[in-house]
């Protein structure tokens, strides 16, 4: 466990390397979840620029269930195996709905942070320790009455034989306490890029020594699942620790729940397989090791379209384009001011006329009359006292320039 430790807090300490970057980009794309009044200011325009991008890109990857063709031209996919797997995995795509909204929610963590992450695992392969006791509990007595046994034997199997025909298979959840994962069941699922570990020094998922991921989990919860050990010294977290791991600590609070943070991590062997290891914020113990627990390997597929084979987390599309996102916002703001004023009048008025500061701000209130007292020497008329000065025509060179980032935008 120390070790594994060692790990997260080395992930800690480089995580700001991509987080600082990824915490500009979340602003751009969900400024609209801020409750700053300030941004909703008239005084400053700021396009959806960021929003439009990722949303575009993910309906243009994932427009619809995807078709896919197997062919056995490897020793694991033989071919007269293929035909069954395409149809399986074409089949499953279209019964599942949560494959196609997890993949969509992958794709668009790509495209806002670089990177995107899908988890594929079957949990729970015991059943729960109550149950298990039970069982436990129900042999000795069996045992101490041969009788008993038989009867209680006969009456279990009419009973088991009449649920399994009437009542439809029910599965149990785990301690994540999330309703896509249950016990016993294969699932794909997003993992959020800020609740993701892996090896900070791979330049790739080929090469990284180890992945894994933050879990929050109810403690209670934790401490009846079958599959943790050692659970019984474990102390609440604080979500503030969560907070933390994840990059977004705020103001500090306390939840009314008894919470632990939990770290399942995923490391490589020399013969290429991946162990499961499983520890706990706060405690030296190991909570779960498992060797090889799949065997097609590591449960992690990564999506990444901008890599540059020098880091894990490659730029995200908002970087790419974060210097015209602002350079638009300016000059919209400015386009948008400039025709502001231009809707203000401004007119001279000859000071000699004795005309009072209260008389002007009555011409200019809408809420009085249209009768405003004024005071014209004798022989002028009012239009000679009076200029309203004209107003400036907008060029289309704003517009020009608007459409040019545009472009740059779509190239980049």
């Amino acid at each position: 466990a120390p070790w594994f430790h060692a790990l997260v807090e080395y992930f800690k300490r480089r995580k700001c390397e991509w987080q600082e970057g990824w915490k500009v980009c979340e602003k751009e794309y969900s400024r609209g979840k801020e409750v700053d009044s300030r941004i909703y200011n008239l005084g400053e325009i700021r396009p959806a620029r960021a929003f439009m991008l990722v949303q575009t890109i993910e309906s243009m990857i994932l427009s619809n269930r995807p078709k896919f063709f197997l062919a056995g031209w490897t020793a694991r996919t033989p071919a007269d195996i293929a035909p069954h797997l395409e149809a399986a995995l074409n089949n499953e795509w279209r019964q599942d709905f949560r494959l196609v909204q997890e993949s969509r929610l992958s794709a668009r963590d790509c495209g806002k942070y670089g990177v995107g992450i899908m988890l594929t695992c079957l949990e729970g392969r015991e059943g729960p320790k109550s149950d298990r006791g039970k069982a436990r509990r129900t042999r000795d007595e069996d045992g101490a009455d041969p009788l008993l046994g038989a009867a209680r034997a006969e009456a279990g199997a009419v009973e088991a034989e009449a649920e399994a025909a009437m009542a439809p298979e029910e599965l149990e959840g785990t301690f994540e306490g999330d309703s896509r994962v249950l016990r016993g069941a294969l699932v794909s699922r997003r993992v959020s890029p800020w609740s993701f570990l892996f090896d900070p020094d791979a330049t790739s998922p080929d090469d990284a020594k180890w992945m894994g991921r933050a879990i929050l989990a109810d403690l209670d919860w934790v401490r009846q699942d079958p599959d943790l050990k050692g659970t019984e010294d474990l102390e609440p977290s604080a979500v503030t620790d969560y907070e933390e791991m994840i990059h977004r600590i705020g103001d500090t609070y306390e939840a009314p729940y008894n919470l632990v943070l939990l770290y399942e991590i995923f490391i490589r062997q020399e013969d290429g397989t991946w162990d499961l290891a499983v520890i706990a914020e706060g405690s030296d113990k190991g909570l779960r090791y498992e060797k090889a627990p799949y065997w097609a390997g590591c449960p992690y597929d990564i999506l990444r379209w901008a890599e540059d084979g020098e880091s894990f987390v490659p730029q995200s599309d908002i970087q790419v384009v974060m210097s015209e996102i602002v350079a638009e916002r300016i000059l919209m703001t400015k386009v948008f001011d400039g025709y502001s004023r231009e809707h203000v009048d401004t007119t001279f008025y000859d000071a000699k006329l004795g005309i009072v500061p209260e008389e002007l701000y009555a011409a200019a209130n809408p809420e009085v009359g249209k009768y405003v007292k004024a005071n014209v020497p004798v022989g002028q008329h009012i239009s000679q006292a009076f200029y309203k000065a004209q107003k400036d025509s907008k060029s289309a060179e704003a517009l020009s320039v608007l459409a040019m980032l545009e472009r740059s935008m779509q190239i980049s």
